[in-house]
Order: structure tokens, then sequence, then C-alpha cells
């Protein structure tokens, strides 16, 4: 499993060369927000190569910003517009940035998803095809090598059972890492450690395998891989470590057999053979657009990197930057409290995973009200946003009855009476006798009790 990761690591350097670079400067504006995307691509290199957007991206991009005009700094791309509520699509995804306002203070909330998918299903659904599709190939491959061997049937029920599921839970925990990762930008090691755990509790690795193991990666040595190999096989199927292993199953130590015969076998099958049949009729109508022959080691990669290797390549990057007067009170990002900024730093990937989601809640109290009212700032942060949200589900009448119980409340010892006593006209009437009925205006009151 480290030497797959090892592989899919060394694609992740090839495929991220070149990759789309987004910053989101993001400003509430009253009960709005300017909103500045700058956008570039960029190529590795020291220091890195920066080249400007495709024209089609531009295109779609200044569409979202009303066909706005851009301008262009050192060949990074600048668009920039005034919204309310809903976000553009332009990095791709959506959200929105909504104020709730109360006489005592207001509250926003900002949540955008970007790209991605949230078919959670249709994408683990997809895992477990693929590792079918990976088990079944293995398993005809080894079946039809081994033939009338003693040894088939035992690796047979080997990769068709253990194998089959074991792929379909490294899947998953694949996809699982993706989707819960905190800080994209490096495949963090977490995944490996979990990999590697599950796989030495299910005898396909051990800590005696590790030299062995590390000596095939640092050297890039396929023979010591296809050596582990072998004694994986051979393990599995139940045959002890100090019995010899059988001729059946020699051609496993050896790479170059190995690729051999999987390719010939791949060759034979009947997805192979419509592959090549397509691509011979295109090459027949359009050589040039027909491009090189189908591989047939492709059949294996294709649901291998659906499992494993396609967690991070081809990914963008993506930094958001949300401007706020006051610290927000829950966020997923990082507060930078000499800038005034929550910032965001994710990696962005278009294949089957879940989408980056930012977000962040912030409340300004409004000091003078509270002040005038109850002789202090009782009610910030979480507390004003839920009375913000409380008040905004008011009806005109009930906003009014209540605007009208604020105007007379002053510091001093009438206060919590006042508020104790408040009923709104539409609660049910109170009776001394019984427990008090119940009142639209308790968890406002309790907010505000709180902070006295």
């Amino acid at each position: 499993m480290r030497i797959a990761l090892f592989a899919g690591a060394m694609l992740l350097l090839v495929a991220g060369c070149t990759r789309a670079r987004y910053v989101v400067e993001i400003t509430p504006d009253g009960a709005g927000f300017q909103r500045r995307l700058t956008a570039w691509k960029e190529s590795a290199g020291n220091p890195p190569k920066i080249e400007e957007l495709p024209p089609q991206e531009v295109q779609r991009i200044s569409e979202q910003y009303a066909g706005q005009s851009s301008f262009i700094l050192d060949g990074k791309r600048t668009f920039a517009g005034p919204f309310q509520g809903a976000t553009p699509q332009d990095v791709g995804g959506a959200g929105q940035l909504r104020q709730f306002e109360s006489p005592l203070g207001s509250s926003w909330i900002y949540l955008e998803r970007f790209r991605g998918s949230d078919d959670v299903e249709t994408q683990l659904s997809r895992r477990r095809e693929a590792a079918d599709r990976l088990a079944d190939l293995l398993s005809g491959w080894l079946v039809s090598e081994l033939r009338e061997q003693p040894e088939a049937e035992a690796v047979r029920r080997f990769v068709e059972g253990d194998l089959r599921r074991d792929l379909r839970n490294l899947g998953v925990y694949a996809w699982t890492h993706r989707a819960v990762t905190a800080r994209d930008g490096a495949f963090e090691l977490e995944f490996a450690w979990r990999a590697g755990q599950y796989l030495a509790e299910r005898d396909y690795l051990s800590a005696a395998d590790l030299p062995g193991l590390h000596r095939a990666m640092s050297q890039n040595d396929p023979r010591r891989a296809a050596e582990l190999l072998q004694r994986i096989v051979v393990r599995k199927i139940g045959i002890p470590a100090d019995q010899p292993v059988p001729r059946s199953l020699e051609f496993l130590r050896d790479p170059e057999r190995v690729g051999e015969s999987i390719s010939k076998y791949l060759r034979a099958t009947e997805e192979f053979q419509q592959r090549q049949a397509a691509w011979q009729r295109k090459q027949a109508e359009d050589p040039e657009s027909a491009g090189n022959a189908p591989d047939p080691m492709e059949l294996v990669g294709e649901p291998l990197g659906s499992l494993f290797f396609n967690l991070s390549l081809g990914s963008d990057q993506l930094d958001v930057r949300l401007k706020l007067p006051a610290e927000p009170f829950d966020t997923n990002g990082q507060w930078q409290g000499e800038t005034g900024t929550v910032n965001w730093s994710r990696s962005l990937v278009d294949q089957d995973t879940l989408p980056v989601l930012v977000y962040a809640a912030w409340s300004v109290p409004d000091q003078d009200v509270q002040m005038g009212h109850f002789g202090r700032v009782v009610l910030r942060d979480q507390a004003l946003a839920e009375y913000a949200l409380w008040h905004g589900g008011l009806s005109e009448q009930e906003a009014g009855e209540w605007g009208k119980l604020l105007a007379s409340l002053r510091p001093g010892p009438g206060l919590v009476p006042a508020l104790k006593a408040f009923r709104f006209s539409t609660d049910p009437p109170a009776n001394a006798q019984e427990e008090p009925a119940p009142s639209l205006a308790d968890r406002a009151r309790e907010l505000i009790l709180a902070g006295l």
C-alpha cells in the first residue's frame, strides 16, 4: 500500500505542474457585500510562471460579474462587483452572505461551497464499482495464469473475498480522508497510517516487512516489491512462512513476467477489444485526433486511480479572505486579528469528493441602543445572532409590541420585572394559579436576562 501511495504522490507531482489559482476577497457592505476575484494559471518553477486564464474561462467569470470590466496585472486577472444574498458561481459552487437585523444589533452568516459534489451515495458507489472491477480483473488474471494448479481455487477465494472487501474499505478510507481534510495542499500522512494499520490487522503487512518495503521504495526496486507481493499472496492463502512457495506462484517474484502475464490477459478481455476496435475506427477516420493506441494496463490503472490516486490530482488552489468588523463567533477559517480577516486556504478538486465548504458567523451589537435600554451590552456574538433570528420571525404586530416594550426599558430596579411581565397579545392568557403559560417572548427574555 505504501508503494501505491508513493506512486500516487509521484503522479500528483506530475499532474500538479500547472494549476489555476483563485483569490477571493469579500467585504460585507450593509445588507450586501463586495466581492473581488483574482485568478491566474501557475506553472511550476522558481519563481512560478504566471499565465492568464483561458479566454473561455474569462468570459464565464465575467458573466458572473454582470459583464463588469476586469483588469490584468502581472498576468493575474481581477474581477470585482457588488452582490447581495447569493454568491456568484465564479470559482464554481454556490453560497450566500445574509444579514439578520434587529433593534439591538445585527448578525451575519457567510456560507459557500466550492466545486466537488454533495452526492455522497454516487461517489461511494463509484468507488465500490472500481474496487469490484479491480478485483474481477485480478481474479480473472490469476485464475487464467494458474489454470488447473492446486492453489488456483485458494487464490480465487482470496481475491474475490478478502481482497475485494478490503479494496472497498480502503477506497472508502481514501474518500473519507479527502472529504474531512481540514487543511489541503499536501497529502496528509494520517491516511497512510490508517491504511497501514488496516493492512497489518488483516495480515497483508507486518513490521518485519517494513525494511524491505522501504528499500523497494527508496531504490525504486520492482523486484523487491514483487517479492513482497508474492509473500502476501502466499500468506493469505494459508501457506505457513516456513513452507516453500508453491511452484505455481513462483512467477510472482518476477516483475517482468507479472507485467507480461497481466498485459496478455487484459488484451484478451472484451473491454479491451472494444477499446482497441474504437481506436482503430477513429485512426482510420482521423489519425491526428486518434491519439495513442490503448494500453491494456489502463484497465487496471483506471479503477486503481478511482480508488486512491484521484484524491488531489489536477487540484487548483483557492484562497478566501473575508473582511469583518468583528471576530466571528463560529468559523472553520483562521481569524487574523491584525488584518480583521478570516482566511481559508484550500485545494479544489473537480473529481468525486465533497465540496470545499467555508463558513463564518459574526455579530455586531448596537452598543448605544443596548446601553440605553440595559445599562450594558447584554447581547453579542451567538446570543445576538439567535436574538436577531428570533426578532426576524416576529409578525408586524408582534414586532410593534416588542418595540414598545424596548422603548420603555431603562436601567434600574424596574427593568427585570418589566421584562418578566411582558406577554404578546397573541400569547395564551396567563393564569396566576397555574404554571406560567409559554410565551413567544420567552427565548428573547432568557437571552437578555442572561446578559444582565
